[in-house]
């Protein structure tokens, strides 16, 4: 299992690039990601997009919520997806800021 950890105070067109350890997926398993923005109002939001090596997109450009803990990914109120992770691959996560906001995101790669 690999756990990975991102604070994104601005628009990051690819969280999972290098340094990252998950930039090529080091085996065959799942990818759940888990997400939660410190604003969510109609002017400082932001939104993930998600494109498999395949070039599906199980996210584009999803509005993730806000939560009740500030700088952590609370359990109540964050959002997850999990996708299917194939050894060798790239899984592109984007994320864009509008106005002013603070992205946590939790990427766990499980065998």
């Amino acid at each position: 299992m690999i756990v990975e950890y991102y604070r994104i105070d601005a628009t990051d067109n690819d969280v999972l690039g290098a340094p990252s350890r998950l930039a090529a997926l080091p085996y065959n398993g799942t990818l759940i990601v888990e997400m939660q923005a410190q604003q969510n109002d109609a002017s400082n939001f932001m939104q993930v997009t998600i494109q498999l090596p395949d070039g599906s997109t199980p996210l584009d450009l999803v509005t993730i919520p806000s939560g009740a803990t500030d700088t952590a990914i609370n359990m109540n109120d964050k959002y997850v997806v999990a996708v299917p992770a194939t050894s060798g691959g790239h899984i592109l996560i984007q994320a864009t800021e509008t106005g002013t906001a603070v992205l946590d995101m939790r990427c766990t790669l499980m065998p």
